[in-house]
């Protein structure tokens, strides 16, 4: 990247940083701008100062199988003082996740923060890693710094006096417009008609009216950087998205890191890690074929689709007894769903046969009546001879009557279904 679009993103760009590292990387500027050159890497435009290489270091080293990635100082998208994390989210994406000879990550991070542009993309890179990666901050990992590090699987912190923290965002300009005016200077700014919210937040800061920043810029990029943080810490506390920044002993208390580790020690945790995930590797596969199981056991008792997702997952012998228990209450919640489903389609079957039935019966009701009218309108045309009390009682009792119909009903429904 070339040092005249470095400094026009570092002077348009949004960042995250602590006020003391974003000083601090001032003397960087001045010594790239003291600079002959137009065109050179960050190391060579401050060696006089830093006594510095002229070339970048390889974005990882190698221990054996694990990548040593270190992100320190100023943070950038495109690299300049260093890689940026476009580099590094690359690297992460591709040559780290391809490379079956890399089983994990130690990621070192000694950052006071920086450009807010390409933080989240390595952020989301580590998080769907689908290796162990164990973050590290030495000296200090703050705002972008710590933003970075957070979805690593373990955050240890390298000494007591170690910072992590500063969750937050601000903006800082100059006004220069007295400046100009001594010197004889007067600037015009001609927005478009319909460019009347263009700059609109630097303008009316310009004017001590902070409103506009705060409310379309600032405040959405924290709410960004916290619902981040909080996803990758779930447990972390609400004290530290105020922005404040911990030292080590705190920083535990807070959430914000899980313990004290040297580069060493957090290096031999990543090998029991990686050790530990190589000498399961049967329960590793048991284990994803029950997650599978699961999945499609809730998709049939209807509680979701049994969507498969890559995830990382640290597999022992008491959480696979734990979802052997939660599986075995699935498979028995889907026998009885299953049972009852079938009960529900013999009820179904039977109350189908007696409409049918019902719907006969009520036809030959219909076809007596009409039978009845028809006895009826002859017998009143006909005179008929006197009949005894006897055979008026015989012809009665052999007449079918509705009654009779729908009892012989009611006793099919009891045989079938129980009274």
């Amino acid at each position: 990247m070339s040092l005249r679009n470095t400094l026009a993103s570092i002077n348009s760009s949004k960042w995250a940083i602590t006020q003391a590292h974003a000083t601090d990387y001032l003397r960087v500027l001045d010594a790239a701008l003291d600079s002959d050159q137009t065109d050179v890497s960050p190391k060579a435009a401050i060696a006089s100062y830093e006594n510095a290489d002229a070339e970048k270091t390889e974005i990882a080293e190698y221990d054996d199988k694990i990548a040593i990635v270190r992100i320190e100082g100023a943070i950038m998208k495109s690299g300049w003082c260093n890689y940026g994390t476009e580099d590094y989210a690359n690297y992460i994406e591709n040559t780290f996740a391809d490379d079956e000879s890399i089983k994990g990550m130690l990621l070192i991070v000694d950052s006071g923060g920086g450009q807010v542009a390409g933080t989240q993309r390595l952020y989301k890179a580590i998080q769907n890693a689908q290796k162990p990666i164990i973050g590290l901050a030495s000296s200090v990992a703050a705002s972008a710094g710590y933003w970075i590090v957070a979805p690593t699987q373990k955050i240890f912190i390298e000494s007591e006096t170690d910072e992590v923290g500063s969750i937050g965002a601000f903006v800082s300009f100059s006004d220069y417009s007295e400046y100009f005016k001594e010197a004889g200077i007067k600037r015009h700014e001609i927005y478009a008609r319909k460019s009347s919210n263009k700059n609109k937040e630097v303008r009316e800061a310009l004017k001590d009216n902070y409103t506009p920043m705060l409310d379309n810029v600032l405040d959405p990029l924290v709410d960004i950087f916290i619902k981040d943080i909080k996803t990758a810490r779930p447990n972390i506390s609400e004290e530290v998205f105020s922005g404040g920044i911990y030292i080590a002993e705190r920083a535990i208390q807070v959430g914000l890191v899980d313990d004290i580790k040297s580069e060493k020690e957090a290096m031999e945790y990543l090998r029991s890690q990686i050790n530990s995930n190589n000498s399961q590797p049967q329960q590793t596969q048991i284990y994803m074929s029950k997650l599978t199981i699961g999945a499609n056991i809730m998709k049939k008792l209807g509680f979701g689709d049994a969507t498969e997702k890559e995830t990382s997952l640290e597999v022992n012998q008491s959480g696979l007894t734990k979802l052997d228990a939660a599986l075995q209450e699935l498979q028995e919640a889907e026998e009885s769903n299953q049972k009852l489903t079938s009960e529900k389609s013999e009820l179904s079957k039977k109350v189908k046969d007696l409409e049918a039935e019902k719907l006969v019966l009520e036809q030959k009701v219909t076809e007596l009546k009409a039978k009845n009218e028809e006895y009826s309108k002859v017998a009143a045309a006909s005179p008929a001879a006197p009949v005894s009390a006897t055979q008026k009682t015989e012809t009665a009792d052999t007449t079918p009557k509705d009654d009779d119909i729908f009892a012989e009903f009611n006793a099919k429904v009891e045989a079938d279904f129980g009274a």
